[in-house]
C-alpha cells in the first residue's frame, strides 16, 4: 500500500540562494504576507530590517511612507559606515507609486533611517523618489531634498511596477546614477549627478519616508514588492541580469513588471 511522507524544513533562504546576487550583497527582501511570509533579509547573516510604525502588508508587497500623521517605513538597518562610503553602493527596488495620502513626492529608498542608531540629519540624506501621481518619474536627491537629476520613466502611471536602481561610486564626491529595468529591460541612459561632501554616519537605507528628520511634505506612499542593497556600484548590465532573475520570482507572486 503506498504511503506519503511529509518533509518539514525551513526553505526561507531558498530564494536568496537561487538569485545571483552581487558579491557585495548586504540585503535582499521579498515583501508581502503570501508565499513563505518572510519579509526579512534573504542574505544569509545579513542585518534584519527595523520596522518603523505600521507598514501595510498586502499578499505580495508592502506599502510604506508618511501618511500625514505617522511614518510607516522599513529601515534596512545597513548604516553608511566609512567602509561603505569608500566602496559606494547599489540600491534597487521593484515599486509602484501610491498617492493615497499624497500632497507631493514620495521616497522609494532614502537613507533617512538610523539603522538602530540616531536618525541622521536631513541635510545628509540621499536617495531616489518619485515625483507625482500623473508621471511617477523618478529622481535623485542628494544631501537633503534637492532634486539633482530626473529620470523620465517610459511608462507613466501608478499601476505599473518598475525595477529601479540607484548606484553611488563612493567617497565624499562620487557619482550617483539612476536607471530602470522594467519598461527598458536592458536599462536606458541613466541620469547622473556628482555629489560633494558626503560623509559616513548613521544613515541607513529606508523604504518610504521617515518624519522626522525628512520633510513632512513627502506624503505620497510607495508600494514595494522587492528590494536589494549591495556594497559597491553595480554595472548596468549586471543590474539588468539581476532584474531578469527577479522577474520570474515576482511573477509567481503575482507582480508583473
Amino acid at each position: 500500500m503506498p504511503s506519503t511522507h511529509r518533509l518539514q524544513a525551513n526553505f526561507s533562504q531558498r530564494i536568496g540562494q537561487e538569485i545571483p546576487l552581487p558579491a557585495g550583497a548586504k540585503g535582499m527582501y521579498f515583501f508581502g504576507t503570501g508565499g513563505d511570509g518572510n519579509n526579512g533579509n534573504r542574505v544569509a547573516g545579513g542585518a534584519a530590517p527595523i520596522v518603523l510604525g505600521s507598514p501595510a502588508y498586502s499578499s505580495n508587497y508592502v506599502t510604506c511612507g508618511y501618511n500625514g500623521s505617522a511614518s510607516n517605513c522599513l529601515d534596512l538597518n545597513l548604516q553608511r559606515s566609512a567602509a561603505v562610503l569608500a566602496a559606494g553602493w547599489t540600491w534597487a527596488a521593484v515599486w509602484r507609486g501610491n498617492a493615497a495620502a499624497g500632497a507631493t513626492a514620495g521616497n522609494i529608498i532614502a537613507d533617512n533611517g538610523g539603522g538602530g542608531g540616531t536618525a541622521p540629519a536631513g541635510a545628509t540624506i540621499c536617495g531616489f523618489s518619485y515625483q507625482s501621481p500623473t508621471s511617477f518619474n523618478t529622481y535623485i536627491h542628494s544631501s537633503g531634498n534637492a532634486i539633482r537629476a530626473t529620470f523620465v520613466l517610459p511608462v507613466h502611471n501608478g499601476g505599473s511596477w518598475h525595477f529601479s536602481a540607484e548606484t553611488y561610486t563612493g567617497g565624499a564626491a562620487g557619482t550617483w546614477s539612476l536607471n530602470e529595468f522594467s519598461d527598458a529591460p536592458a536599462g536606458g541612459t541613466p541620469v547622473t549627478y556628482v555629489a560633494s561632501g558626503l560623509a559616513s554616519g548613521t544613515n541607513s537605507p529606508t523604504i518610504g519616508t521617515l518624519v522626522p528628520p525628512w520633510t513632512n511634505t513627502y506624503t505620497y506612499l510607495v508600494d514595494c514588492a522587492w528590494a536589494m542593497v549591495s556594497q559597491g556600484p553595480m554595472l548596468q548590465a549586471d543590474l539588468a541580469t539581476l532584474a531578469a532573475a527577479v522577474r520570474p520570482w515576482l511573477a509567481r507572486r503575482g507582480i508583473v513588471m
